[in-house]
């Protein structure tokens, strides 16, 4: 396995200037601060983002921002305390078309490290954390056609890493093992439907082993392989869902101790909830209205009651859908977000040290990254 050393630019990222203390403080210390201002910061940068995933880079206990952005890189965003963004950022030069990320411990040395599918030069780049606030080293896993999506886990148990990575144009899901060094090698491949899109991995029938899920576009199905260790999976299920599904996330969401899955379903302007019975089936489902073209759905207890919410990005509406859960019942509203810009994914993190959940918002079409802070503040906290 070929390794390489990483070179990274330091890329200009536009900023808003601000009177505070902090800001200040950290000037003369030569690092500039993005600067949150009612509530919300917009960051524009040089590339236009794809993909963004919260993590903590380096143990401080404060969340930073990785993104995928077009051009071949990939940008992190040190928290310098809160919400207060280092910019610019670094930025790391990886493959052709790079996609979805995943955060993961790859050579258990307690940093999360990243992995990303490069669609264009279908490999995977494993970006090692080095500790430091940054990445020094980079190798690549050969994939099949146009990798897209990925996830990591632990699937047979063994305390390592492992990682699934779903490629669009083969149809198929690549395999590896993580290694006793901490590297990853190819294990299997499986055959899934026309263009995998999402993959995620979650003990579906609590036999202790990750199952994969996978939602694959052009066929509108959702894929399960349950898996019954040492890397042996059962032959595929297949729940059809139409309407073109293009994001999924795990989910208990009615609070039965059972793992649900939430899907956008893209061209039928939805998101579908499938309902899982404990055996690693779905039984039942439930479908609520989106704005057009939804793209990505993130969830998460936002409102802090214990049960688990929903954030769709609409493609093609000036708006973020919530869907947030009750015992008793679903709120279903929209947040307006400023002018045309596309949203193309939303995540959600915690930046500025306090119990209260923050958005991420990306759009392709703007090349920037909007952050909205502290946007649900229960009276209870």
């Amino acid at each position: 396995m070929k390794r390489r050393f990483l070179f990274f630019l330091l890329l200009a990222v536009s900023f808003s200037g601000c009177g505070d203390r902090l800001y200040w403080r950290y000037l003369m210390q030569g690092t500039l601060l993005t600067y949150i201002r009612s509530g919300r910061t917009v960051v524009y940068l040089d590339y236009a983002p794809m993909f963004a995933l919260p993590f903590d880079l380096d143990r401080d206990g404060d969340e930073d921002i990785l993104v995928v952005a077009n051009d071949d890189i990939l940008y992190t965003f040190k928290n310098m305390v809160e919400g207060r963004f280092a910019t610019p950022p670094l930025a790391y030069i990886v493959e052709s078309d790079p996609q979805q990320p995943v955060v993961a411990d790859f050579n258990q040395d307690g940093l999360l490290d990243i992995a990303v599918a490069n669609q264009g030069s279908n490999d995977v780049a494993v970006l090692i954390n080095s500790g430091h606030g940054s990445f020094d080293e980079m190798y690549y896993l050969d994939a099949g056609e146009e990798p897209y999506a990925l996830d990591a886990g632990d699937l047979d148990g063994d305390g390592k890493t492992d990682l699934v990575v779903a490629n669009m144009i083969s149809d198929d899901l690549y395999i590896y093992r993580g290694k006793e060094s901490g590297e990853l090698e190819f294990l299997k491949r499986l055959n899934v439907g026309k263009m995998p899109v999402g993959v995620k991995l979650k003990d579906l029938d609590g036999n202790g082993f990750a199952d994969i899920l996978v939602i694959s576009h052009e066929s509108s199905e959702l894929s399960v392989f349950r898996n019954a260790g040492r890397f042996y999976f059962h032959e595929e299920e297949i729940y059809p869902l139409s309407g073109k599904p293009s994001s999924l996330a795990v989910l208990d969401f009615n609070n039965d101790g059972v793992t649900d899955v939430a899907v956008t379903k893209y061209e039928a302007d939805s998101l579908v909830v499938l309902l899982g019975n404990g055996r690693g089936e779905f039984e039942r489902s439930l479908e609520f209205a989106t704005g057009r073209h939804p793209y990505w759905v993130e969830a998460g207890d936002f409102d802090f009651n214990g049960w688990p919410d929903m954030v769709v990005a609409h493609f093609d509406e000036d708006s973020l859908s919530f869907y947030m859960n009750n015992p008793d019942f679903l709120d279903q509203f929209k947040i307006a977000l400023p002018r045309k810009i596309e949203a193309n994914h939303v995540v959600a993190g915690r930046f500025n040290n306090n119990s209260y959940w923050d958005f991420v918002i990306l759009s392709f079409k703007e090349s920037m990254m909007l952050i909205y802070f502290d946007l649900f503040k229960p009276q209870s906290l």
